[in-house]
């Protein structure tokens, strides 16, 4: 007589195909885990990448804007008012690091007898998307 409790082969494979005991064995494990360990360093290189290069980007334009305050404030600083304009103005005037500096001056009377120089300093370079401007007025004494 036949034992009722007794599997054949073809009910226990149905049965673990069914999802009762079945799994993932150590090594499909291990394999998923691999695998995923490349994507994420995969996506942690490119992450890093980028911000190496945003971190370059922003030391070269707080250079840029470095150096366009040191010439607003040497220009400032100058006690002779009436050669100001003939001392500063430049264009082109290649800095130390590959920037490129511009100075440029407007003139405004007014009725008064007042006069106010506009200056604006433009500083650029290769590694720059866009110059950095920095401009103040300076009234005649």
């Amino acid at each position: 007589m036949r034992d009722p409790h007794r599997r054949t082969p073809t009910a226990r494979r149905t049965r673990t195909a069914a999802g009762g005991r079945g799994g993932f064995t150590l090594l499909e494990v291990l394999v998923a885990l691999v695998i995923l360990s490349f994507v994420v360093l995969g996506a942690q290189a490119s992450i890093t990448a980028l911000m190496v290069r945003d971190v370059s980007w922003q030391e070269q334009r707080a250079r840029a804007t470095q150096i366009a305050m040191d010439r607003v404030h040497a220009i400032q600083s100058d006690p002779v008012y009436g050669s100001i304009k003939d001392t500063y103005e430049e264009e082109g005037t290649e800095i130390e690091g590959g920037y490129l500096r511009d100075t440029h001056f407007a003139v405004t009377d007014f009725d008064d007898g007042t006069e106010y120089l506009t200056v604006t300093v433009t500083v650029g370079g290769r590694s720059l998307p866009r110059p950095v401007t920095r401009t103040t007025v300076i009234a005649s004494p």
